[in-house]
């Protein structure tokens, strides 16, 4: 056997015993919690289900013809963003897993091969970009050909398909990344310059809608212009369109079609990893002694000549420590040098940002639904869980992980004169306060665009003020009591049983709130239903669904902080 394949033989051998080790250790957790997780994945995976096939059935059975066309390009869309986003997400996983991975060092320091090193890693990453996606379209895509009879036949091509799909899209994804660590000297100096242009590009750029008559425009025209501005995306050169095409073949009979493009997406699959793995990895030595070197020098670097990002936190210190313990303020610098010091962290948090502008930006399109009160409510209501929903992606991705990356460097933190029920507490205000920054203005903003009553804004950032504080507790609890040291990596330590504990526990607490508000808030509107239930009871119905919010709320800020600081003065470090 070649040296290489032995190599990763037994490297796979190694993985498959730590996963194996990792679900016998389930075992150990509380029974319920495992119940709950796998309750809530499979709840996602029938109501996903459930609502496509809802979705699709009607607009097939209603609208036969202008109905398909609409599906068809909704399928190119899917897999056209899903390709980018496995390109993105390909390359900030990599990024940690090629430079910032303690096995990486060891593997480097054992007489391997740089370029099999390299090529295991990159099998690793691909895994782990891969998965959620192909999670997220499971239940999708089945409902796809149930409504339009792809049989068994187009099930087993969509798992066949993705393998290629993800290959092409993990190929490009490293080596993006190892194109722009190549030269990253020479890009940093013209970044500023780039964005200022993209910017400028974007905001000159002729808008394809008219939003101030799209309310008078007829469905038809509107459909035509969806598939207007959605042409890009059917472009035979993208991956995405080969994958679309081949399931839409399938179902349609015509199965050279679909031999066709699985020739395209196999042999560009094989040319992708064949250049990544000869070309590619000659990179990989020479571009991580650039980020060694360049993490080795930074201290020595910053003292000399300190970073305007540095300067202004520094500052900000000196100031914050008038009203605060130094101690606190010193910790609190600590975990915010830390989270910009590492690309990882806020790389995936520029994104963050990026995609929360383009909601914003994009609001304006719903300005013409807002004549009817229940349209103008029910938006009103999903802006509110689409901010909640960004409140809990942020704790659970950027605060959860907190704990844990202090790694064996807790005993020290431990020796702090707050200590660690005091470095908890810490952990808890400064998530509290970050997010609410964050997602108070969003909520505020969002709602004066959708143009709510002053008391409607003020109640939606009272509640999302609420809403942080609650969610905070659940990612600085959780992390606490679901600590993983072994790991340096966030989307790993996010990937693991604490991890999807504190999503789902964030999305239930959400969802509930939501609906607890948002149905009595909607009966008034809803002629029907105010006929049938009397004004006392609608009365009722509102006192009690902020009651119960309000009681839900407080419980959940109080219930997971509590049992962190009983498990701090347990623990032995």
């Amino acid at each position: 056997m070649h040296p290489s394949l032995c190599l990763y033989k037994k490297l796979a051998r190694v993985h498959a015993a730590m996963l194996a080790h990792r679900i016998v250790g389930l075992q150990k957790q509380s029974r319920l919690m495992v119940a709950v997780i796998c309750g809530f994945i499979l709840l996602y995976l029938a109501s996903a289900f459930v609502l496509v096939y809802a979705s699709l059935r009607y607009l097939n059975t209603h609208f036969p013809l202008v109905g398909v066309m609409v599906i068809e390009r909704l399928l190119f869309v899917l897999f056209g963003f899903l390709f980018l986003m496995l390109i993105m997400s390909n390359a900030i996983i990599a990024f940690v897993t090629l430079f910032r991975n303690r096995e990486t060092e060891w593997l480097l320091n054992q007489p391997l091969p740089h370029r099999d090193i390299f090529r295991w890693k990159c099998m690793e990453t691909c895994l782990l970009a891969s998965w959620p996606f192909l999670f997220l379209i499971l239940p999708l895509l089945p409902a796809y050909s149930l409504v339009f009879g792809g049989g068994l036949l187009f099930n087993a091509l969509l798992l066949v398909l993705f393998i290629p799909y993800a290959l092409i899209a993990s190929a490009l994804g490293i080596s993006l990344l190892m194109g722009l660590l190549l030269i990253w000297k020479q890009l940093r100096l013209l970044l500023p310059s780039l964005l200022s242009l993209a910017a400028l590009v974007y905001w000159s750029a002729p808008k394809a809608v008219s939003y101030q008559t799209l309310s008078d425009s007829k469905p038809i025209d509107l459909i035509s212009q969806v598939l207007r501005d959605t042409e890009f995306l059917m472009s035979p050169l993208l991956p995405s369109h080969w994958m679309a095409q081949s399931l839409i073949m399938t179902v349609d009979g015509v199965y050279s079609h679909v031999i066709f493009n699985v020739a395209l997406l196999v042999s560009h699959a094989l040319m992708a990893v064949w250049l990544l793995c000869v070309f590619i990895s000659h990179a990989f030595y020479p571009c991580w002694n650039r980020v060694q070197t360049r993490r080795a020098t930074r201290p020595t670097a910053s003292r000399c000549s300190p970073r305007p990002l540095t300067r202004l936190s520094d500052r900000l210190a000196r100031g914050a420590e008038v009203f605060f313990a130094r101690d606190t303020v010193a910790l609190v610098l600590k975990d915010h040098k830390s989270f910009w010091r590492d690309p990882a962290q806020w790389s995936q948090f520029a994104i963050f940002f990026g995609i929360l502008a383009i909601y914003i930006l994009n609001l304006r399109n719903t300005r013409y639904q807002l004549d009817t009160p229940f349209w103008a409510g029910l938006v009103a209501y999903m802006n509110l869980a689409a901010c909640s929903m960004t409140l809990s992606t942020l704790t659970t991705r950027f605060v959860f992980p907190q704990f844990s990356l202090e790694g064996r460097r807790l005993w020290l933190v431990g020796l702090t004169p707050l200590g660690l029920r005091g470095v908890v507490l810490v952990k808890f205000y400064s998530s509290w306060f970050g997010t609410a920054a964050i997602t108070v203005p969003l909520i505020f903003l969002s709602s004066y665009m959708l143009r709510q009553s002053p008391l409607q804004i003020a109640g939606f950032t009272l509640l999302i003020l609420s809403m942080s504080a609650a969610l905070s507790s659940v990612a600085v609890g959780l992390g606490v009591l679901y600590p993983n040291f072994k790991e340096d990596n966030p989307s790993k330590i996010v990937s693991g049983f604490g991890g999807t504990l504190c999503l789902v526990i964030s999305s239930l607490y959400i969802i509930t709130c939501v609906v607890c508000l948002a149905i009595p808030a909607l009966i008034p509107l809803m002629p029907p239903l105010t006929a049938v239930i009397p004004a006392s009871l609608q009365a009722i119905l509102n006192l009690g669904g902020l009651i119960l919010c309000a009681a839900l709320t407080l419980f959940i800020i109080v219930l997971p902080l509590r049992m962190a600081l009983e498990r701090t003065q347990k623990m032995e470090i």
